[in-house]
């Protein structure tokens, strides 16, 4: 029992490790992003790096953080703030399911088509077929 415990706490740090990592990766990423910012739009650019330097602060808490003493502080803020902890989450599924959409998006699949028109009548179709119809579904 003994040895799982420290399988598991050790599994649990270098995913903490491993999380910091790639926090700090990011907030480096945002940071070269906020460059071209500096000259066209200064204020921008301070907001972006405001944001990067949010997270690398995270990434160095985490990082430095007993595990325990995380679980405990994540604990406290559902505690505190149970409202605020479920917006973020429905904020992060709905971004996640965005890039998730646009990830596996086949570019080759046509979108739906737009929805008619409901004033406009519609024509048969001519002899030769739909090809001779123009762009908005009349004959020429």
């Amino acid at each position: 029992m003994d040895e799982a415990k420290t399988m598991a706490i050790g599994l649990a740090e270098r995913e903490k490790r491993r999380l910091a990592d790639n926090i700090a990766l990011r907030a480096r990423a945002i940071r070269q992003a906020a460059q071209p910012f500096r000259v066209t739009d200064p204020v921008l650019a301070e907001g972006i790096e405001s944001v990067a330097e949010t997270l690398n602060a995270t990434a160095d808490h985490i990082g430095l953080e007993d595990m325990d003493d995380l679980v405990e502080e994540v604990s406290d803020v559902v505690r505190r703030q149970p409202v605020l902890v479920i917006g973020a989450a429905a904020l992060l599924g709905l971004a996640a399911g965005r890039f998730l959409r646009a990830a596996f998006d086949d570019p080759e699949t046509p979108r739906r088509p737009a929805q008619a028109k409901a004033s406009a009548p519609t024509a048969p179709p001519p002899p030769g077929g739909y090809a001779d119809w123009d762009d908005e579904g009349t004959l020429p």
